[in-house]
């Protein structure tokens, strides 16, 4: 099955989580990049959590030397998908890891939301097939137990489902409930 197919077949054009937004930001993370005159193997995309992993130097020498990051705070899948759609993805990079849907708990439907993320996967296989794609699930927030959380649970859940249809691209799925 094609890629656009899987589009089509999982009704990813209807929903307010897979239509790109701009929020039109002053700091765009893939010109940043660019004025780096650096190449990447890896990529990480999303939101304040994605962004924020790169705050800690020993993680990133560590881990994350030879990766890219274009997390944005704020922003929910519809932006993240957007910046997708509107880049120009080098060819050294191999690796692509989504973290966002947070920032949608409150607007969108767990489905919604895990459909969102899955869209953001395949337009990166759309840009490169060979790509290996993680999609991490949603870590739990709040400080007590709250449906913010049971929600997260249940988007994780599609995320799993989701992941395991697309079997003809590296997809993988990383659920931080079980780690």
């Amino acid at each position: 099955m094609s890629l656009q197919k899987l589009l089509l077949q999982h009704d990813y054009f209807r929903l307010t989580t897979t239509t790109p937004i701009n929020r039109r930001l002053k700091f765009n993370p893939f010109i940043a990049i660019n004025n780096e005159k650096k190449t990447y193997e890896s990529l990480v995309v999303g939101d304040s959590i994605a962004a924020g992993i790169f705050r800690f130097d020993d993680v990133k020498k560590k881990y994350l030397s030879n990766t890219a990051n274009f997390g944005v705070g704020g922003d929910s899948t519809q932006h993240v998908l957007w910046r997708v759609e509107n880049m120009e993805l080098d060819r050294s990079i191999k690796n692509i890891t989504i973290q966002t849907g947070t920032n949608n708990i409150r607007k969108n439907t767990p489905i919604e939301i895990a459909k969102g993320i899955m869209c953001i996967a395949i337009t990166f296989l759309l840009k490169d097939p060979d790509l290996n794609v993680i999609v991490s699930g949603l870590l739990p927030r709040d400080d007590k137990w709250s449906s913010s959380r049971n929600k997260i649970i249940e988007i994780n859940v599609f995320l799993s489902k989701l992941c395991l249809n697309i079997t003809e691209w590296k997809v993988t799925f990383l659920n931080p409930h079980s780690c």
